[in-house]
């Protein structure tokens, strides 16, 4: 039988708020994503670097639609990003890898629930470009989740 770790047992807890909290920002509709979904039609299904870095080129003069695309894009850099470093600490043995497929397969099924909500009436829309996004914070949250473990390591190295 193993022995209950109080600091195991916190950071579960953290990772299941976490999770939560993810599904209310992401699926709840907004009044933002109700003025972007109804300018867009279908879904975005190629990426795009204007959008990714809300290039006023694409936008038209005197719109607030760049406010709203930076918002976004931090927000799905950011939020993600916890993800990225609390899978390390959750799973020790968890290779980047695999830890990608993971914070990949949890942004898919978000853009797909609120693919499928517009069916009721949600104004939230599917983007690949929050996908890429959602993947960058993860890769940064792993990272410094890595370099985090790696400190807490004794070094074996012997000092000359």
């Amino acid at each position: 039988m193993q022995r209950v770790s109080f600091s195991r047992e916190i950071l579960l807890l953290i990772f299941v708020v976490y999770l939560s909290g993810v599904a209310a920002v992401s699926l709840e509709p907004n009044h933002p994503s109700r003025s972007v979904a109804e300018t867009m039609v279908g879904v975005q299904l190629r990426p795009s670097v204007a959008s990714l870095t809300c290039s006023s080129a694409t936008m038209p003069a005197g719109s607030r639609a760049k406010g709203f695309c930076v918002r976004n894009a931090q927000g799905n850099f950011l939020l993600f990003l916890p993800l990225g470093f609390l899978l390390p600490l959750v799973w020790r043995r968890l290779r980047f890898w695999r830890a990608m497929l993971i914070a990949i397969g949890v942004s898919c099924s978000i853009e797909l629930l609120q693919l499928l909500s517009r069916a009721w009436g949600s104004y939230r829309t599917a983007d690949i470009n929050d996908l890429v996004l959602n993947g960058l914070g993860t890769c940064v949250g792993l990272a410094l989740g890595f370099l985090l473990r790696r400190s807490e390591t004794p070094s074996t190295e012997l000092d000359p």
